[in-house]
């Protein structure tokens, strides 16, 4: 009787990916695009992937646009990642490096955190998500009372890298069905900043709303910062609209 694999747990994850340089953790997937000069080379690298894919009882999923493939793995039938996601990342990674292909975007930017919450990470829900979801972390669930507003806890820690910032924004979901969303959205953490991340929830719904530990109650961004440098002039450049402000264009 053959044996199923054994998921890894997250920490396994992060520790076995620096043996497989390029490919990112999302989604619940290994996942990683290659960038070929042409079509025939693009045929060829996925048909040399299909057949180690073959050999190993392995099912990937991928996409295939002018020449960019787009490769995303994980075991299905333990949904996680195992050991034989890992062979076949560097099975595709040793084909890509023959065929002299690049590897391509979007790179992860590392960022330290600390976890005091005991829920998972902030996760990428599907597959080209801009936002990590984010959990609270309470010791008992909150009421927010319609109108009412809280600054909630998630027990994550964060070391930005300098140049960057962190956005919180509301989630849809929550915005839609319930009327929560943030009271300073976008929220902002600096690089600098190194307490506990915080979302201030305000319920703009008719009913009141539990937060419950561990629910989804923001989505995380990582953006760029750029800085500005003053430049003191007596006047500026004219345009048509001049100073027309608040509805100036009309209803």
């Amino acid at each position: 009787m053959r044996m199923a694999p054994v998921p890894y747990t997250e920490t396994e994850i992060h520790h076995r990916l620096e043996e497989v340089p390029g490919w990112q953790y999302r989604a619940g997937s290994l996942c990683r695009t290659f960038a070929f000069a042409d079509f025939a080379q693009a045929f060829a690298f996925m048909a040399a992937v299909a057949a180690e894919a073959e050999k190993a009882n392995h099912h990937p999923m991928w996409k295939n646009r002018y020449g960019r493939v787009e490769i995303w793995l994980r075991t299905h039938e333990v949904d996680g990642i195992t050991a034989k996601d890992f062979d076949l990342a560097a099975a595709c990674s040793r084909h890509g490096h023959i065929a002299q292909i690049e590897p391509t975007g979007p790179y992860p930017m590392r960022v330290k955190v600390r976890n005091t919450a005991g829920h998972s990470l902030p996760a990428y829900e599907s597959m080209h998500a801009a936002g990590m979801d984010v959990r609270a972390c309470l010791a008992q669930p909150l009421s927010l009372a319609p109108g009412a507003f809280q600054a909630i806890g998630t027990g994550l820690y964060l070391e930005i890298p300098e140049g960057y910032e962190i956005q919180l924004r509301p989630r849809s979901g929550l915005a839609a069905k319930h009327g929560i969303t943030l009271l300073n959205s976008p929220g902002t953490l600096d690089a600098d900043y190194r307490g506990e991340v915080k979302v201030i929830l305000i319920n703009h719904g008719t009913s009141p709303f539990l937060v419950e530990d561990g629910m989804r109650i923001a989505q995380m961004l990582l953006a760029p910062v750029t800085y500005i440098e003053w430049e003191p002039v007596e006047a500026l450049e004219a345009t048509e609209r001049g100073e027309g402000g608040f509805g100036h264009t009309g209803v």
